[in-house]
């Protein structure tokens, strides 16, 4: 079986290197490389990105950003007990612009806990074309 004669081949693989060229672009926008991203292209899709610094009132934590195909970022902390806690999510988009992203890890950061709900895209295929306009470089 190749790709063409499958759709869903080709639909998990434009997902998968959407995903992978989504969190690259959003790692270099927050300021991190390649080596601080996770990826998982399974259901549900998921991305994590560490980042460095801490957050006001939170300064022993790691904080991370997660990425949910149904949900979007979030801003979270890695505490001691191994359990995560949501400090944030980012509204809009789901796949939000890798500057938007940056600009909202900024913003929790420096106290600000913005409330809002992302916009899910309505099929695999919406979802893949979003991500697919971040595709540029070979990918990691």
């Amino acid at each position: 079986m190749t790709l063409a004669s499958d759709p869903h081949l080709d639909l998990d693989f434009a997902l998968d290197n959407g995903l992978r060229a989504y969190a690259l672009a959003v790692s270099a926008a927050v300021g991190t490389g390649w080596e601080a991203c996770s990826v998982d292209s399974g259901t549900p899709m998921t991305a994590y990105i560490a980042v460095d610094g801490s957050v006001p009132g939170h300064g022993a934590c790691d904080v991370a950003l997660l990425w949910h195909e149904d949900r979007g970022w979030a801003v979270v902390l890695e505490t001691p007990s191994g359990e995560d806690l949501t400090l944030a999510r980012l509204g809009g988009p789901v796949v939000a612009a890798p500057e938007a992203v940056a600009g909202f890890l900024a913003a929790v950061r420096s106290g600000t806990r913005p409330a809002a709900r992302p916009v899910v895209p309505s099929s695999s295929v919406e979802l893949a074309a979003e991500l697919g306009a971040c595709q540029g470089d070979p990918l990691p």
